[in-house]
């Protein structure tokens, strides 16, 4: 987004006078603000977040846009903050790290691949504890939890319910300093990266129920995520797939190209959780939405390794109980500007 800065007017003839005069105008204006896909790192999780810019955009998709669900709604979003977002999804190195567990199903993918069958609640407690590491106020206060992040799920469940649960979480907003959970509309400005189609390099052509060879380039998605590491996903029954596989999985992070912001597997590889509620939205424009004040469903964004290529779209929706764990879930971080 373009600076705000004034331009230093020079009201003195002599050298002197001209350099008094541009001291003081730096002196009063505002930071220079970050350029769309500018990196920072973060040292606690040795990794690197990408700047994602305030602006106006269009959420939802339009009605011709193939695949498109109903609760898709076109519409008007502004985001008057810029904020930071991982290039990547955390990843199971990163997660044990910070809490010496590995939740993961697909554990045998490695330490490069991104963490999974984690909850909600497991990732604004992942969050909360990259903030801690850095020593920045916790964005979340989590309030009468019971268990272990990232534990509960029985060995070689590919999905369950619960073993870390609390009874409500508390955000204290988007100037918050510490890590956090995007927004839906955060993540769906950032995984757009200034475009309008349904993922950033355009649309792409559904030519059997797996199988979108145009999507290939920058996804991991259920017609071309098979892998050799075992165990991993039986999928050779999975019909109509772009590439043959005997079994399927997750991928390490980064192997895609980025988008024009800098970020990574936005689109494929795992859903990554956001901090909404679920609702279907309106036609209306919004400034910084939250989601619904209540609900019990939060929103994921961005598809899968097991999904059928019209679910890899910016637009497209997904949701679950925060309790919940699943093969395909993980998460990604954000911080806001200036924090």
């Amino acid at each position: 987004m373009a600076s705000d800065r004034a331009t230093p007017r020079v009201v003195a003839t002599s050298t002197r006078g001209i350099l008094i005069g541009f001291v003081a105008v730096l002196a009063c204006s505002s930071p220079i603000e970050p350029v769309a896909g500018q990196a920072r790192g973060s040292e606690p999780l040795e990794t690197t977040f990408r700047y994602v810019p305030a602006g106006t955009f269009q959420m939802g998709s339009p009605p011709d846009e193939e695949g498109r669900d109903a609760d898709e709604i076109r519409r008007d979003v502004t985001l008057s903050r810029g904020f930071w977002l991982g290039e990547t999804e955390v990843t199971q190195a990163q997660w044990r790290r910070l809490f010496g567990t590995s939740p993961s199903f697909l554990e045998a993918c490695g330490d490069d691949c991104p963490v999974e069958r984690v909850s909600w609640f497991d990732a604004v407690a992942f969050a909360n504890r990259a903030s801690e590491a850095e020593g920045l106020d916790a964005c979340y206060e989590m309030i009468e939890c019971r268990g272990e992040p990232g534990v509960g799920c029985p060995d070689g469940e590919d999905w369950c319910h619960g073993g870390f649960v609390c009874q409500e979480v508390r955000f204290a907003g988007l100037d918050c300093p510490g890590y956090r959970l995007p927004t839906e509309a955060e993540w769906e400005r950032a995984a757009r990266a200034g475009s309008d189609g349904p993922t950033w390099i355009g649309a792409f052509e559904i030519t059997g129920l797996n199988a979108a060879p145009a999507l290939s380039p920058i996804a991991w998605y259920g017609g071309n995520s098979g892998v050799e590491y075992r165990p991993a996903w039986p999928c050779a029954d999975w019909v109509e797939r772009e590439q043959s596989a005997v079994e399927c999985g997750t991928h390490p992070v980064g192997r895609k190209p980025a988008n024009p912001w800098g970020l990574r597997d936005m689109l494929g590889n795992v859903w990554e959780w956001t901090w909404d509620r679920r609702a279907v939205p309106t036609a209306d424009p919004a400034v910084d939405p939250l989601g619904p004040a209540k609900g019990e469903h939060r929103i994921r964004r961005g598809c899968s390794w097991s999904n059928i290529p019209h679910h890899c779209r910016a637009a497209d929706r997904s949701d679950d109980l925060p309790a919940d764990r699943d093969r395909n879930w993980g998460l990604r971080l954000a911080r806001t500007n200036g924090s």
